[in-house]
């Protein structure tokens, strides 16, 4: 069984972005073996692998090999270009191994709203969701694949240019100015 969970109920079909979290749930024993999960989404929604770190093959598969660094996987996915408007399906498989050595399939599916910006005023966020993101972007949930990873901090640099501005921005330097002092 799988709970499946977007972060939001609507994405923005030009550069929009949400996260899909999928928590196996029993009956998927803890001694599953060779869980693989694949995710299909709609036309014009990509995605990014898997936050958690599992191993990814060239078409998108995610396989977990040891249930014991969790039992939930979040995944990025988004619109690259502006795509129509419409209300699409994610579909979820996920396939295992039981202690008979038996293949087990499972089978989900999600809505996806895609809407224009004008209509993201109706958006409700999921803050499970949000929360297990957070937990994977600052490192709390992790696997070995990503404990062994190395970040490199780059400054950023800055260029001061002199550009004209126009008067709402000047209001803007000057009232942030004068909060700053």
């Amino acid at each position: 069984m799988m709970k499946v969970k977007l972060a939001k109920s609507l994405m923005e079909n030009e550069e929009g972005t949400n996260h899909l979290w999928i928590k196996i749930l029993p009956p998927v024993p803890l001694t599953a073996k060779k869980v693989q999960i694949d995710i299909r989404l709609p036309n014009g929604v990509s995605r990014l692998n898997n936050l958690n770190g599992y191993h990814e093959d060239k078409l998108g598969t995610i396989f977990i090999d040891d249930f014991s660094k969790g039992h939930d996987v979040v995944i990025e996915i988004f619109t690259e270009k502006p795509i129509p408007c419409f209300e699409g399906i994610i579909k979820i498989d996920l396939k295992y191994k039981d202690k008979e050595d038996q293949t087990k399939m499972i089978n989900h599916c999600i809505p996806l709203i895609i809407t224009s910006e004008d209509e993201m005023d109706n958006l409700e966020i999921d803050n499970e969701v949000i929360e297990q993101v957070k937990q994977l972007l600052n490192g709390s949930i992790c696997n070995k694949d990503i404990e062994e990873s190395e970040f490199v901090i780059v400054t950023p640099k800055i260029q001061n240019v002199h550009n004209q501005i126009s008067e709402l921005e000047k209001n803007i330097e000057l009232i942030l100015a004068s909060i700053q002092k």
